[in-house]
This record gives C-alpha cells, sequence and structure tokens, in this order.
C-alpha cells in the first residue's frame, strides 16, 4: 500500500459516516490539480483499494455513495487511528 492509499484510508477515518468527495481527498492530500487529475487520481486509488479488498476479505472496504466515498462499517470494524 503506497503513502498516497495510506492517506486517502486516513481521512475517510478521520471522516466516518459523512465521508468525502475525491476532489475533496485531492485537496486535502495537495496533489496538483485537485479539480481534474488530481481527482481522477484518488479515484483510481480507492477503486485500486475497493478491488484488493473485495478479493482478500470479501467486502469492499470503501464504498461509494452518491459521489462520496465512505469506509465500510457495515462489514469491518476499525481501530481508532492517529490523524495527523
Amino acid at each position: 500500500m503506497t503513502e498516497l492509499d495510506k492517506g486517502i484510508l486516513k481521512h475517510l477515518l478521520a471522516k466516518t459516516f459523512d465521508g468525502a468527495t475525491t476532489k475533496e481527498m485531492a485537496e486535502v492530500l495537495q496533489l496538483n490539480k485537485p479539480e481534474t487529475s488530481g481527482r481522477t487520481i484518488v479515484w483510481r486509488r480507492l477503486k485500486r483499494i475497493q478491488n484488493i479488498s473485495k478479493r482478500m476479505k470479501g467486502a469492499p472496504i470503501v464504498i461509494s455513495e452518491r459521489k462520496r466515498w465512505v469506509m465500510n462499517f457495515d462489514e469491518f470494524t476499525f481501530k481508532e487511528a492517529k490523524i495527523e
């Protein structure tokens, strides 16, 4: 898992049930051009995380709900993480 993946997951954990859009995550992670290519990068990483977790655990760890991405609290329990 890359540092970008970890940053995305930490941000989603901080947002809990509210979730975040790809643009918000791109801005928080300070990616270049968060309006366009930055949010595309985040979207691709989220889809990758989703596919890997489906393969490994049988359920996606992140899910998309109306253009917002959230952690899958229905299927998983998450330890409290240090969020800086």
